[in-house]
């Protein structure tokens, strides 16, 4: 459960964006340094050093409920989560959103822990209280929807959550976005690709819901996925990735020669770009072209390219075709 508080806070930064710490965290009463609380505070402290994760989490909440300081209740969190503790956790984080009821990691941590819990459908009103907060950016919070929903795995909860959430968001295209996600996830393709195709008519020219579809058309038929990002492709001929993802559709069809043409268009484009040199060195070797092949490698690595024993590996490939030991 400490990794889905990890990513609760990564998404809240993803979505927040650079927004200010919300106001409510500069209140910190004065009158935190009283010798009771000082004496509770390490407790706390001792609790948790001695791995008493029950005790250190009951010393934190029972401060920030008196001194309505935000720190504590978050350490609170920290300690219930470590301890395996959920009832307690989700009793902190409640108590940490309601004296930050601003805070974007308060209740990014709120739904987090109710996802892990399986309580994704308690998670929905603070997933739309986040979405709706000062500062959070709507499009790239809908875009993170269901990463933060992985952690549970009923996918059908999961579908009927991003359904309500992105059902209030019907004129953004990212909210149809993450309905065919998780329409996919959850096997629904006929509604997946209903919500992903609504999306491309609300942006034509975005390429992400058009790589979308062409997956999920590839389980029907390679020829179909091929089509759609062909036709993308027709629109938007400078599109680097629509023609990459165009290409990889063609190579699945066994459309080797078209692949390599689309491969070498987007080359002679992004001539620097080592994806696109590495897919056409590849292509090249399918293709028993193994002068092309070889020299693409052979750039990569003069290139510093990010896994260059992949490269050196396909070199030695093309020299055993070649009988070269």
């Amino acid at each position: 459960m400490l990794k889905r508080i990890a990513l609760a806070l990564a998404f809240a930064a993803t979505a927040a964006g650079a927004a200010a710490q919300s106001p409510d965290a500069k209140q910190v009463p004065e009158e935190g340094l009283s010798e009771p609380n000082l004496y509770e505070f390490l407790l706390g402290e001792i609790a948790a050093q001695r791995g008493d994760y029950k005790t250190a989490a009951e010393s934190y909440l029972d401060l920030a409920k008196r001194t309505r300081d935000p720190r504590l209740a978050r350490s609170a969190v920290e300690a219930a989560n470590e301890g395996g503790l959920t009832e307690l956790a989700l009793e902190a984080a409640r108590t940490w959103q309601q004296i930050e009821p601003q805070s974007a990691q308060a209740l990014q941590v709120n739904a987090a822990l109710l996802i892990a819990a399986k309580r994704v459908d308690e998670a929905e009103p603070y997933i739309e209280k986040l979405l709706a907060s000062p500062g959070v950016n709507l499009q790239a919070g809908l875009m993170q929807l269901n990463r933060l929903l992985a952690g549970n795995p009923d996918k059908a909860a999961n579908l009927r959550v991003v359904r309500k959430v992105t059902a209030k968001h019907a004129d953004v295209p990212q909210a149809h976005f993450a309905l065919a996600q998780a329409a996919a996830v959850a096997g629904e393709d006929a509604e997946a690709l209903k919500a992903i195709r609504r999306a491309e008519q609300m942006r034509p020219d975005w390429v992400d819901p058009v790589l979308f579809e062409a997956q999920i058309l590839q389980k029907r038929s390679s020829a179909q996925a091929a089509k759609r990002l062909g036709d993308f492709v027709a629109q938007n001929p400078d599109s680097t990735e629509g023609r990459l993802g165009y290409a990889r559709a063609l190579v699945l069809d066994k459309r080797l020669p078209e692949a390599r043409t689309q491969f070498e268009s987007v080359l002679a484009a992004n001539p620097s770009n080592p994806e696109v040199v590495y897919a056409v060195g590849v292509l090249a070797f399918q293709l028993k072209d193994f002068t092309v092949a070889e020299k693409s490698m052979e750039k990569l690595l003069g290139m510093k390219y990010r896994d260059p024993d992949a490269v050196r590996y396909i070199l030695g490939q093309i020299a055993e075709e070649r009988s070269d030991w």
